[in-house]
């Protein structure tokens, strides 16, 4: 439902979702580059991303989960929590955070490889690629300064490392393409 008083046509979709922008959806901080750009190319492609996540429900995950979520992961999931199942991005989607797994609890094959990483257990799936061919995963611990590369996992349990962050996942989705990240 939109907000009360002025409601401006173009932002109210024929799905009945309010669309907000990116200041708005996280309180009126700045958003990174690489999230506006995300927004504006979603916007350009008829994608119709889900309601920003409550602050509540990124601190929910969290608690549940014992980790703590980067910067730019966050601020991404304020200004939009990912894209609705029924949507896709070309052949991609970023999920709601209520749909993070681990990958290890998906992919059982990601444990004990010996050209995958040492940690998988601490990676957490938040987008797929060509409906669950592959998986992206983020790299989360308990440490808010601990590095947060982004992984592709493989039903086989292999993959690689695609950036070394999440702001870096997000340049490149925009920049290269997803599907150079699968």
């Amino acid at each position: 439902m939109p907000p009360k008083g002025k409601v401006e046509p173009s932002r109210y979709t024929t799905h009945g979702i309010w669309i907000l922008s990116a200041a708005e959806a996280t309180g009126g901080a700045s958003v990174s580059e690489p999230i506006a750009q995300l927004l504006a190319r979603w916007r350009g492609a008829g994608v119709t991303p889900n309601p920003p996540a409550t602050e509540a429900a990124l601190s929910a995950f969290e608690s549940a989960n014992r980790v703590w979520l980067p910067d730019d992961l966050r601020l991404l999931l304020r200004a939009a929590d990912g894209i609705p199942f029924s949507e896709l991005d070309g052949l991609a989607r970023l999920r709601p955070v209520a749909e993070f797994f681990r990958v290890v609890d998906r992919i059982p094959a990601a444990r004990g490889r010996s050209d995958g990483p040492a940690d998988p257990e601490r990676y957490y799936c938040f987008g797929d690629y060509n409906i669950e061919a592959s998986f992206w995963a983020v790299r989360l611990s308990d440490d808010p300064a601990a590095s947060s590369p982004v992984r592709v996992f493989w039903h086989d349990g292999g993959g690689y490392e695609v950036a070394a962050s999440v702001r870096e996942f997000l340049t490149k989705y925009v920049s290269q393409e997803p599907d150079g990240m699968s």
